[in-house]
């Protein structure tokens, strides 16, 4: 797949600390290679070298501080699929991607088509490839924006024992990926409530219904509106109350960036 943007800062969404989405009992640690949940090669740092973690530059004795991929406790019992996405991830950067490869075909059924290409960045930023990770993670941010990281209200109860009942995956998903991606905090992250994004999908001449997959960056599958009758395959309905709905899936391939899909 040949990737029709052009990416810059990745600084998008850095604010003042203090966001919604409860505490920080496992963020990213700092100048700690074991930091969060343990999966595989954690990815820290910028590995095309250089000081990834604002040390003092003129000496001075102040040890360099490195932000490495984790994951917190989170709220996973969230509806659609980001919840167990999320709990798959924490395990293992390949497990992750199983998980996102097993429900492509299916629409990948996260609440947002955001959400989808952000958790994408997270298993590259997982295996050390920011390249990548930071090529989706822009995407995510400008084509979809921000809204509805944390809203209090999707958040179902659970035991704070093993959980964190204040926190979004999502949220956290997208406060891990820009740490790492920035060198910065994870609490400067602010998680906006509001309505998130949904997934684009238009009906044809024949009354077939094409989803578009947030995924393939520089193609939108769903713009087939002008498709002459007759000659349009059969898909699937389209996204309703948080399912995937996505069709005309392609894919995936182990040489193309993770969860993408071949052209």
């Amino acid at each position: 797949m040949v990737l029709a943007l052009v990416m810059t800062s990745t600084a998008c969404g850095l604010s003042a600390p203090g966001a919604p989405a409860g505490g920080e009992p496992s963020s990213n640690a700092e100048s700690s290679p074991d930091a969060g949940t343990g999966n595989g090669d954690p990815g820290g740092g910028d590995p095309g070298g250089g000081d990834p973690g604002g040390g003092d530059p003129g000496g001075g004795g102040a040890e360099a501080v490195s932000y490495t991929w984790g994951l917190p406790t989170t709220n996973t019992g969230v509806s659609g699929n980001d919840g167990p996405a999320y709990g798959s991830l924490q395990r293992s950067c390949d497990e992750g991607q199983a998980y996102l490869d097993d429900r492509a075909p299916e629409g990948y059924g996260f609440r947002s088509p955001r959400n989808v290409v952000m958790f994408v960045a997270a298993i590259a930023v997982c295996r050390g490839d920011l390249d990548t990770a930071r090529i989706y993670a822009a995407h995510a941010i400008e084509e979809y924006g921000l809204a509805g990281l944390y809203n209090p209200e999707i958040l179902p109860p659970c035991d704070p024992a093993s959980c964190d009942p204040d926190s979004a995956p999502e949220c956290e998903v997208y406060r891990s990926v820009m740490s790492v991606l920035d060198q910065a905090p994870r609490e400067e992250y602010d998680c906006p409530g509001g309505s998130p994004p949904e997934y684009r999908f238009r009906t044809d001449a024949n009354g077939v219904t094409w989803v578009d997959d947030p995924v393939t960056l520089d193609v939108d599958e769903s713009d087939r509106a002008d498709v002459p009758p007759s000659s349009s395959p059969p898909t699937t309905d389209p996204p309703e109350d948080g399912e995937g709905g996505a069709t005309d899936v392609p894919a995936t391939d182990s040489g193309a960036p993770p969860g993408a899909g071949n052209e």
